[in-house]
């Protein structure tokens, strides 16, 4: 259905000899653009490169250090050697897929006046059950309950909404669901009208804001910044570091990128979603990072493998092949090295040396690669491709509201998200959601290598994207393959 009312819109559009012509106007205006940004991209390019050039002529190391920034392990101090890195192969990733999707949905925002989709009652169940929301679920007996009132320390903006709810569906009947907002003690559900319509936005824009703004934060920050600058530590010729490098490549720019220079968080660019400061935004992530690394013990396996949920069951299925990889690799490792780094980086990581160095490992390169990867997909996927998400609420809660059981859905949608919300959730998930290639290769789980010299080595890293593939071959056959390999990333790269 949404893909043909999407078809419909473009032809629709397509059809209007003003949209035609300001398609033409755009496109040519992004050429222009297009040039500088690459312009742009390659002499923050040869910057690095003089730097390291002069670097290595001077014998002066640079290496990236582990500090405590809003109280969780960080890394501020980027080396040139990861910028240049970082310049050449994944930030063209980003031109083009961003100046697509501003021209692009600049026209459904101004001849279409494109709001959000409103969700099926439906469409919750599948949220909590098959993607990154699964971890906060909670069981019981037959209901499963999600409690979203947790974002409601957030500050945003004036004019903004950002409660939260209780949600509440049966496990066996996705059409059996309610919602609960705090300080109203009626339960909204299907029969409440428009009050349910305004109710379920509320739900769209929490859920759209809660996983990039709060519980995506744990899997990006803090563990992934402390593993990688410790990794700096290693000599490029040990087993562990060839083991670990393709899987922490990118990590320390990219995360510095989301936390220090904000780029999704810049109100003046139309790919800035949030409707809060990036000052906001940061101790939101805070929150969540203290809450599960610094404050908590480091589990093996990870912690939001626990359940049975189909998006845990996926990510437990490729839990066993990388743990059975990594614990055959670490043989041919001297065990001081392995000791060494778990020691290092539980310095940051409370825990992280007091598992098994497989489990730890193991735990860390599924962290990086599948649980990163399926969280972006599942929100690009069941949300973004839908239309189904924004985050800029802008109407009060239903029991302050002056929407009635009686109000149209489409009246109540229009008052709740304007169509720039719904402009800038798309251009963000178009560039920040969906994970994009390279134009010239390729860094996804179906392409892993590892620059393994010895013989016995490269046959276990041969055998191991075999047994990724057979993985993926199984969970297709089950009906379970969240995020496809050519879609999971080896590291958290964007």
């Amino acid at each position: 259905m949404t893909t043909m009312l999407t078809r419909t819109q473009n032809n629709a559009l397509s059809a209007r000899p003003q949209a035609r012509l300001m398609q033409a106007l755009l496109f040519l205006k992004a050429i222009p653009l297009g040039i500088l940004l690459v312009l742009i991209c390659f002499f923050g390019w040869l910057r690095s490169a003089v730097q390291v050039a002069f670097s290595k002529l001077m014998g002066v190391p640079h290496r990236s250090e582990v500090i405590v920034w809003k109280g969780f392990p960080s890394v501020l101090d980027i080396t040139p050697a990861d910028n240049m890195d970082f310049d050449f192969w994944r930030k063209p990733s980003y031109i083009l897929p961003t100046l697509s999707a501003m021209n692009r949905y600049l026209l459904d925002k101004l001849y279409l006046d494109q709001r959000v989709t409103l969700a099926d009652d439906s469409d919750f169940h599948f949220w909590m059950t098959h993607g990154p929301l699964s971890r906060l679920v909670k069981t019981q007996g037959d209901m499963l309950s999600i409690d979203l009132t947790v974002i409601a320390d957030v500050s945003t903006d004036e004019g903004t909404q950002l409660p939260g709810m209780l949600i509440q569906v049966a496990r066996n009947d996705p059409m059996q669901i309610s919602m609960q907002f705090a300080g109203d003690d009626h339960v909204y559900s299907a029969r409440d009208g428009g009050l349910w319509v305004l109710a379920k936005l509320h739900a769209q824009a929490a859920i759209s804001f809660i996983l990039p703004g709060r519980f995506h934060g744990n899997i990006h920050f803090g563990l992934p910044c402390t593993a990688a600058a410790v990794l700096q530590t290693l000599p490029a010729e040990s087993v562990l570091y060839q083991l670990l490098a393709p899987h922490l490549r990118f990590t320390l720019r990219i995360n510095n990128e989301a936390l220090r220079v904000q780029r999704a968080q810049d109100r003046s660019k139309p790919y800035a979603p949030f409707p809060m400061s990036g000052e906001s935004f940061v101790q939101s992530i805070a929150v969540d990072v203290k809450e599960h690394v610094v404050d908590t013990a480091f589990r093996a396996p990870h912690w939001s493998m626990q359940g049975e949920l189909p998006f845990q069951r996926f990510g437990q299925a490729y839990y066993e092949p990388i743990h059975a990889f990594v614990a055959q690799v670490l043989e041919q490792e001297d065990p001081a090295v392995v000791r060494a780094y778990q020691q290092a980086v539980a310095q940051s990581v409370p825990g992280f040396d007091q598992v098994p160095a497989a489990d730890a490992i193991a735990t860390l390169i599924w962290q990086v690669s599948i649980l990163h990867s399926a969280d972006h997909h599942a929100m690009s996927v069941q949300m973004g491709e839908a239309g189904k998400s924004f985050m800029a609420m802008r109407l009060p809660v239903p029991a302050n509201s002056q929407i009635k059981a009686e109000t149209r859905a489409d009246d109540v949608v229009r008052m709740a998200c304007s169509a720039d919300a719904r402009y800038r959730a798309k251009v963000f998930e178009h560039t920040f959601v969906i994970g994009h290639k390279h134009p010239l290769w390729s860094n996804t789980m179906d392409q892993i290598s590892y620059r393994f010299q010895h013989t016995s080595l490269q046959q276990l890293a041969h055998d191991f994207r075999q047994q990724l593939m057979d993985t993926e071959a199984r969970l297709e056959s089950q009906g379970l393959n969240i995020c496809p390999l050519r879609h999971t990333f080896q590291s958290i790269c964007w």
